[in-house]
């Protein structure tokens, strides 16, 4: 079961409830195609993986947690003076080439590039949760 992240410090509480729900995590199935088709380098980072259609809603889920809490309505107000919070609705695009595909394409990117920095493995959704907490 996914862990509850607290937004922001506050006594609210995010659920990842809906992101392990089997009907989510099978609507990440034309997601993972289209990262397929459009990143090779995605095949081979979630070859290893045993549900990659969870894996990405894991992903997902602590993404849309890291910008709630830079840039949600509970964060700081220099914070959330940075930039915009992106729609919600990303995260529900489920449709080839839609926002959840960027996003996920821009993250899994992201991860590829500071393992090859580190040399080794590197934890995206621990990372996200670490700046997360210190943004808060």
């Amino acid at each position: 079961e996914m862990a509850e992240i607290h937004r922001n410090g506050g006594s609210i509480e995010k659920a990842f409830k809906e992101y392990e729900q089997p009907w989510h995590i099978n609507c990440f199935e034309n997601v993972r195609f289209w990262l397929y088709e459009n990143s090779p380098d995605t095949k081979i980072q979630l070859g290893g993986v045993c549900d990659p259609n969870r894996f990405l809603a894991l992903t997902a889920a602590v993404v849309d947690q890291f910008i709630e809490n830079l840039l949600g309505v509970n964060a700081e107000p220099d914070d959330r003076r940075l930039m915009t919070r992106p729609p919600a609705q990303l995260f529900r695009d489920f449709a080839p080439g839609g926002g959840l595909c960027v996003i996920l394409l821009t993250a899994l990117r992201y991860k590829r590039e500071q393992e090859a920095r580190a040399g080794g493995e590197f934890d995206l959704e621990a990372e996200l949760l670490r700046r997360g907490r210190a943004a808060a």
